[in-house]
């Protein structure tokens, strides 16, 4: 597991109070042979579209309103996964993974 400098950052302050979050962002990619590219909901036009998406872990300290991003992860395609896995289980499975290595303040995600 790769250790973020925030994370260090947030550990070293163990008065504050974070929340953890996660949150799958659309990244406009041009071009039609990069890895990855399948179709995603894009929240800024409203619509699905083809290109990446990221499923991206935080922390957010309460007491600041400031968010932190920790351990990223692309989503892979509908073809590399199996059919019996959903897009929902991915992200499940990303922060089953993410989560032993989150600063021991994040109790809530």
């Amino acid at each position: 597991m790769l250790v973020c400098a925030h994370s260090t950052q947030l550990a070293t302050a163990p008065s504050s109070r974070l929340l953890g979050v996660m949150d799958g962002s659309f990244l406009p990619k041009s071009g039609r042979a990069t890895a990855g590219s399948d179709r995603y909901w894009n929240g800024c036009a409203s619509r699905v579209e083809t290109r990446l998406e990221v499923s991206v872990i935080g922390a957010v300290k309460v007491e600041t309103a400031i968010a932190y991003a920790l351990p990223a992860q692309q989503t892979l395609t509908h073809t590399e996964l199996p059919a019996e896995i959903s897009r929902m289980d991915q992200s499940l499975y990303h922060l089953e993974q993410v989560r032993p290595h989150l600063p021991s303040q994040v109790r809530s995600i």
